[in-house]
This record gives C-alpha cells, structure tokens and sequence, in this order.
C-alpha cells in the first residue's frame, strides 16, 4: 500500500514537473520556439551532450557560434532542459516526490537574452549569478562603456566562482568574437572557462 501510494504521489509530483518546466520553456523563450522545438532535431546534439557532461563534471561551460537560423536558441532549449533533468536526477531515481518539484532546481538556472541584459545593466539594474547561466545572442546587444563595464564585473564574479557555469550563444564568428572593440578583458576570461563550437549550415527558418 505505501508503495502505491509513492507511486501515485511520483506521478502526480512528475506531471506537475513537466507542466512547470513546460511553462518556463514557454515564458523564457516563447511559444513559437517552443512550438518549433523537436528535441531529435537539436543541432550538434551529440557534441553539445559531450560539452554537458563537461560542464556537469568540471563546471567548464562552452559557447554556440553560428549564423542566423541555424538553431542556436533551439539547442538552448535543450541544454535547459538537460540542465533542469541533471540536477534533479537524485529525486527521479529515489522516488522522491518532495524534492521532485520544479522550483526546487529552476531557481539554479538563469537565462538572459543579450539586448535585454544590457538594458538591465544600463540601467543600473542588480544582476546576481546563479550555479548556470545561459545567454543567448551575445553580439546583439548595445554595449555602451557603463553597461559594458558593469557586463565585465559580471564576467568576472562567475570568473571567480568555479562553480558557476556559462552556457552562450553567438551570432560572431571566433575571430569577430575575439577582436571586439573593449572587449578584451571579457574574452580573455570568456576563452578560459568556456569551450567554442560551431553550428555550421543554413537558416531553418527558411527551407
């Protein structure tokens, strides 16, 4: 009988957790990707599942380089949710339906979108740092000096913070990347705690 009734709290606790982490999905990167996304179709799928395993066991995050279209923001779905199975895995395998509730994990993630970000830091808006923090379309943004500044100190506390990884995408080439106008100290840093893969092809958008 206590079995069962584990059982059902578990099913319940794991179609809350699917609708939670269907909601976020929804609310971070919007119902047309969302309604676009097909995990089996995931760009790089495989070396992006190398570059977790990376980032789970030795906190080193990477950076997604490619053109428009080419399913960058799509595979930042996925790495969310591979994100948000990894850290609750524990709660999975024991059954637990306490610890098996969305919020307990989501709040270790932060996702940014790079034009949106720089406006929080122009004005002045405090950013703190979570275990992951994803940004998507870094090369997008107006860097202007203060909001550049303030995106360097950033920079610098997940630097410091060992434990804390970076999970980016870009539009700019590793050239482009590296040879932006006061950007050197960010780079610099960026290169040492994130690997670089390319996405190659054409826009999806347009078949």
């Amino acid at each position: 009988m206590k079995k069962e009734v584990k059982e059902n709290h578990m099913n319940q606790a794991n179609g809350d957790f699917e609708k939670d982490l269907n909601a976020t999905l929804k609310d971070l990167f919007g119902s047309r990707y969302l309604s676009r996304y097909k995990e089996s179709e995931v760009a790089k799928r495989e070396q992006i599942d190398m570059q977790l395993n990376v980032l789970f066991t030795h906190d080193k995050g990477f950076i997604l380089s490619g053109d428009v279209g080419v399913g960058k923001t799509m595979a930042l779905i996925y790495i969310y949710t591979r994100i948000i199975k990894y850290l609750s895995k524990e709660a999975r395998e024991t059954q637990d339906a306490y610890l098996y509730q969305f919020n307990k994990y989501s709040s270790k993630i932060q996702f940014f979108f790079a034009p949106e970000l720089f406006s929080k830091l122009h004005t002045g808006s405090k950013i703190s740092i979570s275990q992951y923090i994803l940004i998507d379309d870094l090369g997008r943004e107006y860097s202007e000096p203060f909001a550049l500044e303030r995106f360097e100190c950033l920079i610098e506390n997940v630097y410091r913070n060992k434990n804390v990884s970076l999970v980016i995408t870009t539009n700019l080439n590793l050239s482009q990347f590296k040879n932006r106008n006061g950007w050197l100290r960010i780079v610099d840093r960026l290169r040492e705690i994130c690997s670089w893969v390319d996405i190659e092809g054409k826009s999806r958008r347009h078949k």
